[in-house]
């Protein structure tokens, strides 16, 4: 008898698979949870007949400051992984700063934007982003004078 045909199918195969698209929504619910909703990630995507674009603008409304701080291109709607990242915060091997990189699966998108996301251009922006949100808000707004009675009150202190 002959001996059955092997899988000859890569182990890397599962039916979990993320797109970048989903990647990327999940990491801007995470940063707006992060920051207080300071600052903000906004994921879009436009298909078109060579491909798709995602994309990811990083937003402080208060400002009303918007920046893309991530393009991820593929060609063919359905095939997400070849795709083309640019990003700041990229470096190649010897750690100079690249514009541009490919990502052919999810494990590699992943890697490349844990890359972009933990760069020190990428904190420096956010941080930034929340400093300047922290100048053009109040920190604590003066309490209302029924608040200020009410404490008065409460404290058995004069009132003014």
């Amino acid at each position: 008898m002959a001996d059955p045909i092997p899988d000859y199918w890569p182990d890397t195969i599962k039916v979990n698979t993320l797109s970048p698209l989903n990647i990327l929504q999940m990491q801007a619910a995470y940063l707006k949870k992060r920051t207080g909703g300071i600052v903000e990630g906004v994921v879009d995507k436009a298909d078109s007949r060579e491909g798709a674009t995602v994309t990811l603008d990083i937003l402080a409304t208060v400002m009303n400051y918007r920046e893309r701080v991530l393009t991820v291109t593929y060609k063919g709607t359905y095939k997400p992984y070849h795709a083309e990242i640019e990003a700041i915060g990229l470096t190649n091997d010897a750690e100079h700063p690249i514009v541009s990189t490919t990502a052919h699966s999810e494990e590699e998108f992943k890697e490349i934007l844990r890359e972009s996301l933990q760069s020190k251009e990428m904190n420096t922006l956010i941080q930034s982003l929340i400093a300047r949100t922290n100048e053009l808000r109040p920190q604590h707004p003066a309490p209302s004078e029924k608040a200020q009675a009410i404490v008065q009150k409460v404290l058995g202190e004069p009132a003014n």
